[in-house]
């Protein structure tokens, strides 16, 4: 899978770097308990059609729960236009543990016509620039851009939850790099 979506979704990394991006995330602390792909396998053992999801903790007005967002819906070419996606789109909505309780969200490259079916509907979107403290690198028009390293998640996870501290949808504190040791107590 990881082949043939890289050419679409690798942001100008090598195969190899883009593989082994995916699989040290699901190998952190965050990913095993909040990231996780799912596959639609055929009789024959062929991957029909994938995605990734994720399971943020999401506050919701006053409330905080555990939410559901999938990404990176893909079919390999010899498979498309047989249901497979949405096959598989059903199933995650449907069965994964807390489906009826858990909001569910969906990113999409391709619009939203074909995801409203599924009961989705379009929400603002959003992108916000910032600094990090300590920054170094050359700058284009007032934007300092360098690599972010692990140093960095601490400062990115405080900014971020001031950047969400007033919407009334937004990721939940601490959700966007916390360990969770117990995940049945969330």
């Amino acid at each position: 899978m990881l082949r043939e979506s890289h050419p679409l979704w690798g942001a100008g990394l090598s195969l190899a770097a883009y593989v082994e991006m995916w699989e040290e995330l699901a190998e952190s602390p965050w990913g095993r308990t909040s990231y996780a792909w799912r596959v639609w396998v055929g009789d024959d053992g062929e991957v029909l059609s994938s995605l990734k999801l994720y399971r943020p903790r999401l506050r919701l007005g006053e409330s905080t729960r555990r939410s559901r967002a999938i990404g990176a819906v893909f079919t390999p070419r010899p498979y498309r236009g047989n249901g497979f996606a949405a096959q598989l789109i059903r199933a995650v909505l449907e069965e994964e543990p807390g489906a009826a309780d858990e909001p569910a969200f969906l990113f999409t490259d391709i619009g939203i016509g074909y995801y409203a079916s599924f009961g989705f509907a379009a929400l603002p979107c959003e992108d916000a620039l910032g600094t990090l403290g300590n920054h170094s690198g050359a700058g284009v028009r007032g934007v300092h851009l360098r690599t972010m390293t692990a140093a960095d998640l601490d400062e990115v996870g405080r900014a971020h939850e001031r950047g969400c501290r007033d919407r009334p949808i937004a990721s939940a504190p601490g959700g966007t790099s916390s360990v969770i040791t117990d995940p049945a107590a969330v």
